[in-house]
């Protein structure tokens, strides 16, 4: 997928293509950022290398709560104790709660099914990988403390957790967050609070994982981008990156 990248598009820093979407300066031609939300070790240990032996810049985006070790994913919690075929089904609606009443959920299933400790099928980086990534070159911004649906919780939670974040980012690496990423990213995660507590952090931009492209005098605060996923393999992976996904029957 990198190489079919580097071939036939422009891998840009994300700086960059907000710069360019603000209108001040141009943009080359199929212009590209890529973005890895959450701050998993395997972005430090096995994407990091492929991107420095090709030459692209990358964002990762750090949910801080998960690499300080304060917070953890409540998605390893609810797998633990709940059948494969149901998981699909109840992230879906539990993503959509806010915080405090996901966490009173996940108890009672942990209570009602209790099992073994949650298996982390991956794990975060340290803090010292983010630096190391920093060293290299590469872009770090904030995806809030304990990636919570934003727009799920009251507005001064929701201005904590991305304020939070983009300052324990800037402290801790060096790197002073221009662009920030919505957890989940659905329309329904996001709100106009959300964005102007964005900005009040000091980010100029957002991205969210609304499908599609992005083109200048557009929302910054609402940046749309395309999620790939293990479903995209060969001819789908080039369709979706080149549009073509878009005109094909489904």
């Amino acid at each position: 997928q990198l190489d079919h990248l580097a071939r036939h598009y422009q891998i840009c820093p994300l700086a960059q293509i907000v710069r360019g979407l603000a209108g001040e300066q141009p943009l080359p031609d199929r212009a590209v950022a890529l973005t890895f939300d959450d701050g998993y070790a395997n972005n430090a240990e096995v994407v990091a290398p492929l991107l420095r032996a090709r030459g692209l810049p990358a964002t990762f985006f750090l949910t801080t709560g998960f690499l300080d070790g304060t917070h953890a994913p409540w998605w390893y919690r609810m797998r633990a104790v709940t059948p494969p075929p149901e998981q699909e089904t109840l992230a879906a609606r539990l993503k959509s709660l806010s915080n405090e009443q996901r966490e009173a959920e996940v108890r009672a299933l942990e209570t009602a099914a209790p099992g073994g400790p949650p298996r982390v099928s991956y794990p975060f980086m340290t803090w010292d990988q983010a630096r190391a990534l920093a060293r290299q070159g590469f872009e770090l911004a904030a995806h809030t403390v304990s990636h919570p649906s934003l727009a799920h919780e009251s507005e001064e939670r929701m201005a904590v957790e991305i304020a939070d974040s983009v300052a324990r980012v800037a402290r801790a690496t060096g790197c002073a967050p221009l662009v920030f990423s919505y957890p989940y990213g659905r329309p329904a995660d996001l709100t106009d609070a959300g964005c102007a507590a964005v900005r009040a952090s000091g980010c100029r931009a957002a991205v969210t994982t609304t499908e599609g492209w992005n083109v200048p005098g557009g929302d910054l605060c609402r940046l749309r981008r395309l999620n790939v996923t293990g479903h995209h393999r060969g001819a789908a992976f080039t369709a979706l990156v080149s549009g073509l996904r878009g005109w094909l029957p489904s």
